[in-house]
């Protein structure tokens, strides 16, 4: 990560993987069902299946975006405390 607003290397390439599983056509990759597959019920067609990646990316990214700083900072006090109790720190 580079920068205050850096997504890590993972969460791009996770995006990118369903961005190009959106968009390819190649069998057990892509989002899309072969021509001679039944109907199924919407939670297990691909788009519930590209809906559920998209919302996963984007919690992380949320995570990553917003919520680092505050969970970074709650991990250092506790860890802090903890080295203060051994008397370690």
């Amino acid at each position: 990560m580079c920068g205050p607003l850096a997504i890590s290397g993972d969460l791009w390439w996770d995006a990118i993987l369903i961005g190009m599983r959106a968009v390819s056509r190649i069998q057990d990759f892509s989002y899309t069902l072969a021509i001679e597959e039944k109907p199924q019920p919407f939670e297990n067609t691909p788009v519930a299946s590209l809906r559920r990646d998209v919302m996963a990316v984007a919690h992380r990214a949320r995570i990553e975006l917003f919520e680092a700083d505050e969970r970074d900072a709650a991990i250092l006090t506790v860890c802090g405390s903890a080295l203060d109790e051994l008397g370690i720190a």
